[in-house]
């Protein structure tokens, strides 16, 4: 879990991986780029004992700071959350369930979203059960905080360090190995928030769309241009839904 500025949401974050209703071991892992609004302090002072805490210097952003978390991480699956999320409390056992195939690498859910003070606003389905690396390059349908990934077909993955749309360049990158499965289910809590990078849907994000595309879909200029037409019309879709 990265944490940049979240000191209103970050323990609400945490708290809702240590709600879920599973037998397994769960190792935390929290890692502070740098925040200004007391976070890291906050994090000290109530999960120390609990979590495996990290802190950056200086800011770096979110793909090196949640890189530094899996260098760490120690058990076989990884599952992402970012700071103003919330797992519902049987996410991760619903999840767990589709991992009996050899071909499942991410395991994902749908999303209820909620405002900056947790009132429900809508719930957010993609439509599909499978979903291959060809059917990924018209539509990222993978919510970043809903998740897992299994290291064991994934190896030693690491998260594109690019400015936007990192979490669409590491699903190109891991289904080439595998395949993602939607389990249907809304389990995650996604916030919309003033600092929220993924409220926009501005031209300048389609181009990281187009950059993910290009460099890790390994694509012709030509082909990623081309199939900006159906993240175009998908995020139009998720937009007025």
């Amino acid at each position: 879990m990265s944490c940049y500025n979240k000191l209103p949401y970050i323990g609400q974050a945490i708290d809702s991986v240590f709600n879920q209703d599973i037998d397994y071991p769960i190792e935390v892992i929290v890692c502070d780029d740098a925040s200004t609004d007391g976070s890291y302090q906050y994090l000290l002072k109530n999960y120390s004992a609990q979590v495996r805490l990290l802190y950056n210097d200086s800011n770096v952003g979110p793909a090196i700071t949640r890189n530094k978390c899996l260098d760490i991480a120690k058990y076989r699956f990884i599952a992402f959350l970012d700071g103003d999320d919330i797992w519902l409390p049987n996410k991760l056992r619903v999840q767990m369930k589709h991992f009996d195939s050899r071909k499942n690498i991410v395991v994902f859910t749908n999303s209820r979203i909620v405002d900056q003070n947790g009132v429900f606003l809508k719930t957010r389905s993609v439509d599909g059960f499978r979903f291959s690396w060809s059917s990924l390059l018209k539509i990222n349908p993978i919510p970043f905080s809903s998740a897992i990934v299994d290291r064991q077909l994934a190896a030693d993955f690491r998260i594109p360090d690019i400015p936007k749309r990192q979490d669409y360049a590491l699903w190109l990158n891991l289904l080439r190995k595998g395949d993602a499965i939607n389990c249907g289910e809304p389990l995650i809590e996604y916030r919309l928030s003033p600092g929220s990078i993924s409220r926009s849907w501005r031209v300048g994000l389609f181009y990281y769309n187009y950059k993910a595309l290009r460099y890790s879909g390994k694509l012709s200029r030509i082909h990623s241009f081309c199939l900006l037409f159906f993240h175009v019309i998908a995020k139009i879709k998720q937009y007025y839904s």
